[in-house]
């Protein structure tokens, strides 16, 4: 398989720095896109990122229940965020669970203040706990690995300051898979991520 590739050259005068820290949009959202997680698992790629030629890659090829995705984030205003997540999974193979974990780096609760959960669905299991967010949620069926979603999660109120978000299968894949997802997306004071179909 071959991807499109671009290959930048670029030259500073000094140390170029580049942290991976997303950042909020000029609507104050916030984008968590495959191209910027960092992915974890025992067996190299699964899961797996795959670049588009227009427009976000996904990351798929979710079969190992051991395996997270994480992003880092700066909050520069603390408030109340509606997350979603735009995901797609067939029918035949939707259902596992997965859970997403916002928190301190490092867990380290302490610092710059306190992570809450606010209208979960109730549906829905979460937990607020040492600063740490645990929303939980079902893979939803979509017409196919091509059909993404916009899923809501929830919402929760975060601090300004560095936020860690991960997202893991929460017990066995029963279906073998997870799900291929778009992105995660943070939406402040109530502006409401908008259905997805794409």
């Amino acid at each position: 398989l071959s991807w499109p590739q671009t290959i930048l050259d670029v030259r500073t005068r000094g140390t170029a720095v580049v942290d991976g820290i997303i950042r909020a949009e000029a609507d104050g959202r916030y984008a968590l896109t495959p191209e910027w997680a960092a992915l974890y698992s025992p067996k190299p790629g699964c899961p797996r990122f795959y670049p588009a030629a227009e427009g976000p890659g996904r990351i798929g090829m979710w079969t190992q229940v051991e395996a997270h995705a994480e992003w880092l984030l700066e909050v520069t205003e603390s408030g109340h965020y509606e997350i979603a997540i735009n995901q797609a999974c067939p029918a035949d193979l939707a259902g596992s669970l997965y859970m997403l974990e916002i928190k301190r780096p490092c867990d380290n609760a302490t610092r710059g203040g306190s992570l809450h959960l606010t209208d979960a669905p109730a549906a829905r299991t979460a937990m607020a706990n040492k600063g740490i967010v645990r929303i939980s949620g079902v893979v939803q069926a979509t017409a196919g690995w091509n059909d993404y979603r916009s899923v809501s999660m929830g919402a929760a109120e975060l601090p300004a300051g560095l936020v860690s978000v991960v997202l893991r299968p929460r017990g066995a894949l029963i279906t073998g898979t997870l799900m291929d997802i778009r992105g995660i997306e943070m939406s402040r004071d109530g502006l409401r991520v908008k259905d997805k179909e794409s």
